[in-house]
């Protein structure tokens, strides 16, 4: 079962906010380091992959969830083992 947690969420908005920051630096023609801009964008690519990952796991928990509510409310078709063995007994 995922973790509810809203850590990629946090994760989400942590990218945009130093995207936002750094986006507001370049408007005002400032220098912005190579390695603090490479940094930026793993903080930023790191932010997108962990959402859709969260996502992921968050639909299949979903998904299975509906599906096991589908597959309880259906009657089984077949016997059971042990009323298989009561009536050959």
């Amino acid at each position: 079962m995922p973790n509810r947690s809203s850590g990629g969420l946090a994760v989400l908005l942590l990218g945009l906010q130093i995207t936002r920051l750094v986006v507001a630096q370049l408007g005002r023609r400032s220098y912005i380091d190579p390695g603090s801009g490479s940094f930026a964008i793993q903080i930023i690519i790191a932010a997108v992959l962990g959402g859709l990952l969260s996502a992921r796991l968050w639909f299949r928990y979903v998904l299975g969830r509906i599906i096991g509510w589908f597959r309880r409310s259906t009657p089984e078709a077949s016997p059971s083992a042990e009323e298989a063995s009561r009536e050959d007994g």
